[in-house]
């Protein structure tokens, strides 16, 4: 295991199921064409609840699964009886997608006690490990979030940012998107990157074989060979938020914490007339 609960193996949570909260926090793109929920109702981890991305967000937004505010967050947590001494560890059923945006959700909310099982559902159903059919319901608790500001960017900031180059900004989409060669997965949205980003596909830093994440040491090369300092605070960005949380997971795990993530990322810059972004084709 590594960094105190930030990482966990498959083997060691199969001996300590009732000790954590576990969440399946799968999502997947449309392209992708799985249901999450349907999946995690036909089987999933022994005690696991489900995190919906999509549900537990600002729906007054017209963005995809944007961050909620507290209330509605606290709201969702008391409802699943969650309560914030809670040790929670969050998969998914790729490897590692989702799971690293429901981890930056709880963190944004100040809860530290959070982490990812390495490998996801993918990894424990590879070993053989139990699965069960039932749904798990707890009962309510009092969830109380505080918010971290310094974990989110918005649309503004990132704009300003071009300008002052204040902070690194590092894409986690394929290079055929961030090049604007291949065209995104939603509709109507311009493609190209917003400039002087950094691209770094978030693939680069799995291991195919498993879908556990590279060492440290190695994850900490991949991100120097991209061009990205750790002497500077870095945004990340992707398609809606969901894999930019995993460079911001990467991070934390190599110890750098002065990360953020760009809500919006690509579904809000790629769809506002007059974004400022570079093609490369």
């Amino acid at each position: 295991m590594t960094n105190n609960f930030d990482l966990i193996e498959t083997q060691w949570l199969a001996k300590n199921l009732e000790q954590v909260i576990i969440l399946d926090g799968s999502w997947y793109l449309p392209n992708q064409k799985r249901n999450p929920r349907r999946e995690f109702e036909e089987f999933h981890i022994p005690g696991s609840q489900f995190f919906d991305i999509d549900m537990i967000s600002d729906k007054n937004n017209s963005l995809p699964h944007m961050a909620p505010d507290s209330k509605t967050f606290d709201s969702h947590m008391s409802k699943l009886g969650i309560k914030n001494s809670d040790q929670i560890i969050i998969y998914d059923g790729i490897g590692l997608q989702s799971a690293a945006r429901v981890w930056w959700t709880f963190k944004l909310f100040g809860h530290t006690k959070v982490g990812i099982l390495n490998g996801g559902l993918p990894k424990w159903l590879s070993e053989e490990l139990p699965v069960e059919k039932k749904i798990n319901i707890r009962s309510k608790s009092n969830y109380k979030s505080k918010l971290n500001k310094k974990l989110v960017r918005n649309y503004g900031e990132v704009y300003e940012n071009i300008i002052s180059k204040k902070e690194q900004v590092i894409d986690a989409r394929s290079k055929g998107r961030f090049l604007g060669i291949d065209p995104e997965p939603r509709k109507n949205l311009d493609s190209g990157h917003i400039p002087d980003s950094l691209n770094l596909p978030f693939q680069e830093l799995i291991l195919d074989s498993n879908k556990t994440l590279k060492s440290l040491d190695e994850i900490k090369k991949i991100f120097k060979e991209k061009g990205i300092t750790f002497k500077k605070p870095v945004v990340t960005t992707c398609g809606s938020g969901i894999t930019a949380s995993i460079l911001a997971f990467c991070l934390h795990l190599i110890h750098f914490d002065k990360y953020s993530v760009y809500d919006g990322s690509w579904a809000e810059w790629g769809s506002i007339e007059g974004s400022p972004l570079i093609k490369d084709n």
